[in-house]
């Protein structure tokens, strides 16, 4: 008996979201609030163009987004279980992984789940974050070292993509503010990465 379309398809579809994609605006009307992106990857997961909202076009792309336009964005499914865009920007450049996509003013709370001072690198938790990236944010030890960093340290950042496409903490301090406690991350999944960028 043939395994159904949506489980074979599945491990790529959740592997796609994960990453940046790159795609050309096909269609935008403001005063309905929505257009559409289109990407072949995703359209042939999906069977469907990307949706794209009014709000990330306010916010990312200036108001501003015409037909042709190209843009990187991260991918969710909306309430309609169709592919919807996030954290969308214009797109510049050979490579997807530019890091120029992400508000690099945007502050996140997380807590320092791991960090290995001998190999230089440790990851923060963050729901936020990883309801974006899905995964933890890289940590490196310069970051961990300026802040004075041990595991389970509570923290403000702000996220910027490295030359590999993963999210990256910058800016990072300490912080033991009560109005945070609320805020604090589930565990993450474990992860197994090589060195980054400092």
């Amino acid at each position: 008996m043939p395994v159904p379309r949506r489980h074979r398809t599945e491990p790529c579809r959740l592997w796609l979201a994960a990453f940046i994609q790159v795609g050309t605006i096909k269609s935008y009307f403001p005063e309905q609030g929505f257009g559409f992106i289109e990407c072949p990857e995703l359209f042939e997961l999906h069977q469907a163009d990307v949706f794209l909202h009014k709000n990330q076009v306010d916010q990312h792309l200036g108001k501003r987004a015409f037909p042709g336009d190209k843009v990187k964005f991260l991918v969710g499914m909306n309430k309609a279980k169709k592919p919807q865009a996030r954290n969308v920007a214009r797109f510049v450049g050979e490579s997807a992984d530019t890091g120029s996509w992400v508000d690099g003013n945007k502050t996140y709370v997380g807590r320092v789940d791991k960090y290995w001072p001998a190999k230089g690198y440790g990851f923060i938790a963050c729901e936020e974050t990883r309801g974006i990236f899905q995964s933890d944010v890289f940590l490196h030890k310069n970051q961990a070292e300026e802040a004075n960093l041990q595991r389970m340290h509570l923290v403000t950042f702000s996220v910027e993509i490295n030359s590999k496409g993963r999210p990256q903490a910058r800016n990072v301090e300490r912080v033991s503010a009560p109005s945070y406690a609320s805020r604090e991350p589930s565990a993450p999944a474990e992860a197994d990465v090589q060195m980054e960028d400092a």
